[in-house]
């Protein structure tokens, strides 16, 4: 049995700890096992907290039974957020809510890109809150701004009126929370921090939160893994559980992008010559995964391309081209 003292959170701190340990409540399944209002009258805690903290609990140490065909029709339910790029061909529309797509990639091949692409054209027309995180200083709100003069351009020549460039333009980086960040534990305390904030509904950006986009769990997590110890392996499933977490119970489409490193092709399956980093645990982390690459034809002009590696709802093996320009992705 897990101590409470083990189990780190905002909610559960110092005070409430002695509080629940004066009234013999000191392991996880002690804490589940009773009822909030019994509690409230042990412990004196507020009952909305205590529950808060056994739903905290709950998604790390057990496993809620739910009914398959219940699953099923929620799966079916799940709005898809449409992208307006090559990820739609490939992803039934768009993203999907609730779930947690990768895109795995080589260096320069386009992820980033991709990733401030999305997050414009779902911050600018369906006006949510996108919360992005950036592990190596690749975000540019520059580049952002460069992308939406260009489609307003694009827009007017296809007859749609023309808005004011600076006053939209502003609105929708209102509408994108960035957050620089190089600590896998900092990741941890942004999660945590987001999933409070979800929960008590703090301000508007958190009512319209539904997209969270790391860029790159790969470039964060590699320098932690590897040798003896299995600190760097615990911290990554953590990350990996409050993100799936996050997603499932707020219904927030999660988008992380992830490097990629050298494969073994002993059995003629891998063309490619690399595999995602991270290894095999963090594979069976996301629902969809897809694979850039990009190449240099004769003429020095680059190919790119993205193949749906994984996914639990659309067949595999698809693969689309794409460009960047300075309009984004085409």
């Amino acid at each position: 049995m897990s101590e409470l003292r083990e189990y780190h959170s905002k909610l559960l701190s110092e005070d409430n700890i002695l509080a629940l340990e004066q009234a013999d409540v000191t392991t996880v399944d002690a804490l589940l096992y009773q009822d909030a209002t019994r509690l409230h009258d042990k412990t004196k805690l507020p009952v909305d907290l205590i529950q808060r903290i056994q739903r905290d609990l709950q998604k790390y140490f057990c496993a809620t039974p739910v009914l398959a065909s219940d699953h099923y029709q929620s799966q079916l339910r799940a709005p898809l957020l449409p992208t307006r790029c090559c990820l739609d061909l490939l992803l039934g529309g768009g993203l999907a809510t609730g779930e947690l797509t990768e895109l795995v990639g080589p260096t320069s091949c386009g992820k980033t890109q991709m990733a401030m692409f999305t997050s414009l054209q779902l911050a600018k027309h369906h006006g949510i809150s996108v919360l992005y995180i950036d592990t190596s200083s690749a975000f540019s709100a520059d580049r952002v701004v460069e992308m939406h003069k260009y489609q307003l351009v694009a827009e007017c020549q296809e007859g749609f009126e023309p808005v004011d460039t600076d006053q939209s333009i502003l609105a929708i980086l209102d509408r994108i929370k960035w957050h620089n960040c190089y600590d896998p534990m900092k990741l941890i305390e942004i999660l945590e921090n987001t999933h409070i904030a979800l929960e008590s509904k703090s301000s508007e950006f958190y009512d319209r939160l539904k997209l969270i986009v790391v860029d790159s769990v790969g470039t964060l997590l590699s320098s932690t893994l590897g040798g003896k110890s299995t600190h760097g392996h615990f911290v990554m499933m953590r990350i990996a559980r409050l993100l799936k977490s996050i997603a499932d119970h707020h219904q927030i489409a999660v988008l992380v992008t992830n490097n990629t490193v050298g494969a073994d092709d002993q059995n003629g399956q891998n063309k490619s010559g690399h595999k995602p980093g991270l290894g095999e645990s963090w594979a069976a982390v996301s629902n969809h995964q897809l694979m850039l690459d990009c190449e240099f034809n004769d003429d020095e002009n680059i190919e790119r391309s993205i193949m749906l590696e994984k996914s639990t709802r659309y067949r595999t093996n698809q693969r689309c081209l794409f460009t960047i320009d300075p309009y984004g992705i085409h």
